[in-house]
């Protein structure tokens, strides 16, 4: 008899929210990720469930803290304080483009950046 098994990490769009990222875009899409234990291919049970927030302009990521999934899931609107940053991008609040962390000053527009 031949069982075929296997674990593996899934990833999922839920649903696209609105949320006022640094780039001034107001969308992104929550994304589920989990590990699957199948059998013959088919998912029997999964767990480590981790919920993610992307932008969909500038690919900013973060993590959505676990007391606020449900609401979150629930409601069309995200908020700062549900958020841990994994990655965000800087950008300049004069001219909108993308800058490296390191910089102090726009090369696009002079503006300073302020931390």
């Amino acid at each position: 008899m031949i069982f075929v098994a296997g674990i593996n990490d899934r990833k999922k769009i839920i649903k696209e929210v609105s949320y006022k990222c640094k780039c001034n875009e107001s969308k992104g899409i929550i994304i589920l990720e989990e590990r699957n234990f199948s059998l013959f291919f088919l998912p029997i049970f999964s767990w480590d469930k981790r919920y993610y927030l992307e932008c969909k302009t500038c690919g900013s990521l973060y993590s959505i803290k676990k007391e606020y999934v449900d609401s979150i899931l629930k409601e069309e609107e995200v908020f700062a304080y549900q958020l841990n940053v994994i990655f965000e991008l800087k950008m300049c609040k004069k001219c909108g483009h993308e800058l490296n962390f390191d910089y102090e000053y726009c090369p696009y527009c002079g503006n300073k950046i302020k931390e």
